[in-house]
Order: structure tokens, then sequence, then C-alpha cells
């Protein structure tokens, strides 16, 4: 199928678009912040009733996008990304967080992942429909045993789950979008998925964790190229599409076609989106620290709201429950009383090693490391 330049029947012609009456598009991008920015970008200009000043465009069908992402972890709207994902080791291995804007739970994505997404009307939003055309293509084409489950997934074999849903519903307008598991690494998933909480209480969605498989595992032959035309066929049917092109590729970050997404992508990958959207939630730890070679324990205590450390507590005992100095106790309301504010982030704790508390020597310094390093090992995850 050729790269389609005319684009979306029915693109507001302020826009400078040509027109297209393909009804499946499939965006040649691989990053999740430009493709999460389709997304909105389709869902803030398409209607699929009847039009309105601030529509773009109007289609009397669904509108269907596929979609996949280089090595991310994609969290839900409502979601606890610190609680959902090893999010150091992640970040260090080169792996993006992105926060999407519909609810559900967090996915790994990467290129061994396909990603499907159904826009149509509010009133013609249908999980099971979109889900149900999906499993049939699978059991036409690649005789595969997929069924759509009660919370609304694809089951392999009756076991094993190859696909997790979530959606965003407006007044107007809703998509529905979920991933199918083509060749994933599936040891990623269970590496960076597999966290544990740290001591932190959350009241943030929770993922439900599942057992998966990929559709390899059955049928090796199945790839994501091998999947566009099928899945487009089985959508246009149930849909009734009339199109000259089945379906027609897409680039996210092509401004003179989707006028404004650059920013749209922009704002999906600030930290005050990707982190400091996660719900108010309170972390206590307990280190073991070692000072003038005696051990010590550090209680550490963060209430976190929009990503910032708002109030915090710093408890230290010595051995055998002795008394501390004086100069200890006021050390540590003073490190505490400097966090206060910063972001929950291991970069901005850092900085505080440059930052003078007081009169330090000896034991002191040894006591400001300490501490330091409890709290920066807390906002790692560590």
């Amino acid at each position: 199928m050729r790269v389609g330049k005319r684009l979306l029947y029915g693109i507001a012609n302020s826009f400078g678009v040509t027109l297209n009456s393909s009804c499946i598009l499939v965006s040649t991008c691989q990053d999740v912040h430009h493709n999460l920015a389709l997304e909105d970008w389709i869902y803030e200009n398409a209607s699929f009733v009847e039009p309105d000043t601030k529509s773009s465009f109007k289609w009397s069908h669904s509108l269907v996008l596929l979609w996949r992402n280089r090595p991310c972890i994609v969290i839900g709207r409502h979601q606890n990304c610190w609680v959902e994902c090893r999010l150091h080791e992640a970040l260090s291995n080169d792996v993006k967080i992105a926060r999407r804007r519909s609810g559900g739970g967090t996915v790994y994505h990467d290129l061994g992942n396909l990603n499907v997404t159904v826009f149509t009307s509010r009133k013609d939003y249908n999980r099971k429909r979109n889900l149900s055309i999906v499993a049939e293509a699978l059991k036409e084409n690649f005789k595969l045993n997929v069924a759509v489950a009660q919370r609304d997934d694809l089951i392999l074999n009756d076991k094993f789950k190859v696909s997790g849903t979530a959606a965003k519903l407006g007044s107007k307008v809703a998509y529905h979008h979920f991933t199918l598991l083509v060749n994933a690494n599936l040891d990623n998933v269970k590496k960076y998925l597999s966290q544990s909480e740290h001591g932190i209480d959350s009241r943030a969605t929770a993922s439900v964790r599942s057992d998966v498989a990929n559709l390899t595992d059955v049928d090796r032959n199945i790839t994501f190229s091998r999947l566009i035309e099928p899945l487009s066929k089985a959508f246009a049917v149930a849909q009734s599409y009339e199109t000259p092109d089945l379906w027609t590729y897409v680039d996210p970050t092509d401004e003179s076609a989707f006028p404004g997404i650059s920013g749209l992508a922009s704002k999906l990958k600030r930290w005050d989106w990707v982190y400091g959207h996660t719900p108010t939630f309170k972390v206590q730890r307990t280190f073991s620290c070692s000072i003038q070679d005696e051990i010590v324990q550090i209680a550490v205590s963060l209430d976190v709201d929009h990503g910032l450390i708002r109030k915090s507590e710093l408890t230290a005992m010595g051995s055998s429950n002795r008394e501390l100095s004086a100069n200890v106790i006021k050390l540590c309301a003073d490190v505490s009383a400097s966090i206060d504010g910063l972001r929950f982030w291991p970069g901005d704790v850092k900085e505080l090693e440059n930052k003078s508390f007081g009169s330090q020597s000896g034991d002191l310094m040894e006591w400001t490391k300490c501490l330091l390093d409890c709290i920066y090992n807390t906002a790692k995850g560590n």
C-alpha cells in the first residue's frame, strides 16, 4: 500500500490538507509521545455526529488507528508510576515513560506490540464490538483461538492475555484503544512492570497483573506488517466502509498535516504530566546506615502531591536506642525542611548535596550524607 499524502476525508479546508476517504490510519512514527498526541489530535478535532463550529471533520462511521512504539511504559491517566513500574531501571535502559489520557492499567510497549485505537461517537462507543472484530480476524486469517473476556481483554487459548484495553469518553467523541501482543519482549514486561511498592501508600488506580503470551507463540509467521491488511479489511467490512484506499500511512510528527500536534506531543512529555499528575501518595521507609562505625536507623516519611514533596519527616535512631545529640536532631529537621517543596525526583534530591546545613564537621557530615542518600534512594525506588 502506497503512503497516502491525502489524509482524512472532511478535514477543514482551513487546515490546507487534501482530502482522502481512507478510514484506517497506520502511523509511521514509533515514538510513544507523538502517537499519543495523534490520538489527542483526532479526539479534539474529529466529530462523528453533526459537526459544530469547533469540529474539523465528520465521519459517519468509526476511524481506526494502528500504531506501535519503541520500548516504553505507558501508564493510565490516574496511576502512580512509582508503584506501577521499576521507574529508575526503565529510564536507565532508555525505556521511555508516558502517561496517556485514558484510564486503565500500565502496559509495556515495544515494536512487537500492535496498538489499535477506534474512534467513534460517544453514542456508538462499543468495546466488545471492536475487540470481537479483531478476534474474528485473527481466527479467520491465522487460525488462532482468541476470545473476548469479561474484562474486555483478548485471551489466547482460554488462558493467556494478549490484549489490554482502555478508553476515553467525551460528551460527543470517544475512543477505545487496546494492545495486541504480537512478538513483544515478555522478559521486559516482567522486568519493568513487576514493581514492589517500596512503602508507598497510594489510592491511585492499580493495574491487574495477568499471565500473558505473544501471538507468535502459536504462529511465528505473524508480524506487524502481516496484520495490517486483515485487520483493516475486518474493520472495513464491519463498518461498511467504501474506500478507494483500505488504509493510509500517516506521520504524527507532520505539523502541516496535523496543525498543533507538536504542542500536544510536548505537553505529553512534560514532567508535570508524566509524573506530576500522579494522585497524592505517602512514602514510609526505613534505612540502615553506618555512621562512625555505628549502625543507625533512618525513618523517612514523605507526603507527595502532584509529584512534589509537600511534607517530610526524618527520624534517626542510634544503636541500643541511645539518645542522639541535639545537633543530629536539628540536622534531621533542617534536611527535612530543605526537601519540602522539591519534586519527588532523584536529580532534585541529588542537588542538595551542594547545600550547606550549618556547621558540619566529623560525624555531622556523615549524617548529612546518610540522610540525603536515604531520601535519594526513596525517590529512586531503590
